[in-house]
Formats: structure tokens, C-alpha cells, sequence
């Protein structure tokens, strides 16, 4: 049987089945105890871990790590609300952002505390997150998550 994705025959076997739409690139994700999916990620060349989160809205660096990136915050009055708290932001200006070849230049980056979440996964053995990818980039970049394969597909035409 013939599975057909994006116009594109995929395989003729799915138990093989491998996700490769046109015009994207592939980042290995790693899977951790806790059930995150963790990917590398530069900011200004820096590299950081950040979780791959579906459900936050909007992509955040942990304020602990804003002097590992070279930033500099500035206040903002907008608020977030994110696992029952309400969070206080910065934002950072971001010359960068890379996730495996794929590049965002010039953006604002909203800056919180994850001090909730570094503190439940540092319990669990599991290092620190330096920030979240939310769901601006991952469907501005139509982003697709193989389990099968734990990968992140995004698409570069979308920068």
C-alpha cells in the first residue's frame, strides 16, 4: 500500500513509514523521563536545551538564563499564565534563533521565570531547560513531531 503525504509517496510499507515533507529540515528531539521532548537550540550562536511544548503558546526563555545568552530584558506589562501561575515577563531583543538549520533574525523573545518547571524535571535527574518552543514557531514554521522517529520537522520557506 501507497501512503501519500504532501503529494509525495512516503512508503510502501508503514511500518517503515519516515514523515519528509517538501522544504523542511529535521532536528533529532530527545525524549526524557518526565515525557518532555527536549531540542537544542542557539540564541545568539549560544546553545541552549529547550522543552518543545505544544500547548505554550508563545516561546520563552527562563530568566535564570538570560545572562548564559547574552541578553539584555527589558520590563513589559504583559503577563502569562502557565501551569496555574501568573508570570511576570521581560522581553529580550534575539539577533538569532537556530533549531538545526533552520534560522528566525530579529524578534522579540518573551523572558519568564521557570523556576516551577526547572525544579519538578531537576528532581527527576533531568538538566535544566534554558526556555520552551512553543506554538509561534512551530506552526509559523508548520512544525510536524515524528514520535517514530523523534524528530522536528519545520518548514524553512516559512522564515
Amino acid at each position: 500500500m501507497k501512503i501519500k503525504e504532501y503529494g509525495k509517496v512516503l512508503s510502501n510499507n508503514t511500518n517503515s513509514l519516515r514523515i519528509s515533507p517538501p522544504n523542511t529540515i529535521s532536528v533529532n528531539l530527545e525524549h526524557k523521563l518526565s515525557g518532555h521532548l527536549m531540542v537544542d537550540v542557539k540564541l545568539n550562536g549560544n546553545v541552549g536545551k529547550f522543552i518543545l511544548d505544544t500547548g505554550a503558546g508563545q516561546t520563552l526563555l527562563d530568566q535564570a538564563s538570560v545572562s548564559k545568552f547574552e541578553l539584555n530584558t527589558k520590563p513589559t506589562e504583559d503577563t502569562a499564565t502557565g501551569a496555574g501561575d501568573q508570570l511576570t515577563m521581560q522581553t529580550a531583543l534575539i539577533d538569532s534563533l537556530e533549531i538545526g538549520s533552520f534560522k528566525k533574525c530579529d524578534f522579540e523573545l518573551y523572558v519568564v521565570s521557570l523556576e516551577h518547571i526547572t525544579s519538578a524535571l531537576l528532581a527527576l535527574g533531568i538538566e535544566k531547560p534554558d526556555g520552551i518552543i512553543g506554538a509561534d514557531i512551530l506552526t509559523s514554521q508548520n512544525g510536524i513531531i515524528s514520535y517514530r522517529e523523534m524528530k522536528l520537522y519545520l518548514d524553512y520557506n516559512q522564515a
